[in-house]
């Protein structure tokens, strides 16, 4: 039996509620300051037609010093991707129900609508991304994401939709750590979900990947280091994966990358339906769990396993055609 452990700890204006070995975070947030920040007062006008990339980043760096709250109210808000927004360390970004913050077209191949980079003890919380894969002015490339994380710790993605990128919803690399997304969903992106190439303590639940589709692997969430990353300690669970071209989640590690690693993984209590490809799908992954989801309709197998992993496949994953 796993004993459980709670422990209550501030870091830098978060509350941080751990529980057990993991230390996975409960998705509180609590800002860094009572300092607040409307957009519309530093000049954004979120009308749909304007670009205000430069008032909401005024906005995000007037509380990068001693931390705050950044408002985002009702509206459109256009933002050249190519350049994008940062968010530093101490912020809580919130967008109204009803916002959205929507990538202007372009024609690179790499780009972010939000970044969070080497910065710690950051919130975003509602409203919607909107990416421009079907406006986009190219045809190459498939890095165009709705957020993206590189180093990043102690961050909460909430209640927020990002959607129709030209590469993923949400990507995780860098050796970020403490990462949770809750309530969040991924819709319609062109290669994935949420891609998560290095990184450690990362929670997934209550949330949703649908409709992936475009450029594979087009899966809901594809856990696939590159040439030296590491991934370990990913917890996913309570979430739904719908209708993806690819499979609902994936753990790959190419044979190519002696120095990359994929650990300790748990897939738990999620619902798959009508995917592409496997509902699971593990490969060259040590430690992984799969235990207690449902899978209805995949095109492949519902769960598939390689040779080279070690895995705990439970019984209570129940499947219909």
């Amino acid at each position: 039996m796993i004993e459980l452990r709670f422990l209550r700890i501030s870091v830098l204006g978060f509350l941080i509620v751990l529980e057990s070995a993991n230390a996975f975070a409960s998705c509180e947030i609590k800002p860094a300051s009572d300092l607040v920040i409307d957009v519309k007062s530093v000049g954004a006008r979120g009308d749909g037609s304007t670009d205000d990339t430069k008032a909401l980043q005024k906005a995000l760096d007037g509380v990068s010093l001693r931390g705050g709250t950044v408002v985002l109210p009702v509206g459109t808000y256009l933002v050249d991707a190519k350049v994008g927004l940062r968010i530093k360390s101490n912020t809580v970004f919130k967008l109204s129900q009803g916002a959205i913050i929507k990538a202007m077209p372009n024609a690179v191949d790499t780009f972010s609508i939000l970044r969070v980079y080497d910065a710690s003890n950051v919130a975003i919380v509602g409203g919607q991304l909107k990416g421009e894969r079907h406006e986009h002015q190219g045809s190459t490339g498939e890095w165009g994401m709705g957020l993206s994380l590189h180093g990043a710790s102690n961050v909460v993605i909430k209640d927020i939709i990002s959607k129709d990128n030209w590469g993923d919803g949400f990507y995780v690399g860098g050796k970020s750590k403490n990462i949770q997304f809750c309530s969040v969903v991924a819709d319609g992106n062109r290669r994935q979900g949420l891609s998560i190439v290095s990184g450690a303590g990362i929670l997934v639940t209550d949330s949703s990947f649908i409709n992936t589709r475009g450029v594979p692997p087009q899966a809901g969430i594809d856990i696939e280091p590159n040439a030296d990353g590491a991934v370990s300690d990913v917890r996913i669970v309570k979430s739904q994966f719908l209708n993806n071209a690819g499979s609902g989640v994936a753990s790959y590690l190419s044979s190519k990358f002696k120095d990359g690693s994929i650990s300790a993984i748990s897939i738990e209590g999620n619902s798959f339906m009508r995917n592409g490809a496997e509902g699971v799908a593990i490969f060259n992954t040590l430690d992984a769990k799969v235990i207690g989801n449902s899978f209805e309709k995949s095109n492949k197998k519902a769960i598939l396993v390689d040779e080279k992993s070690r895995a705990i496949v439970e019984q209570e994953n129940s499947t219909r055609d």
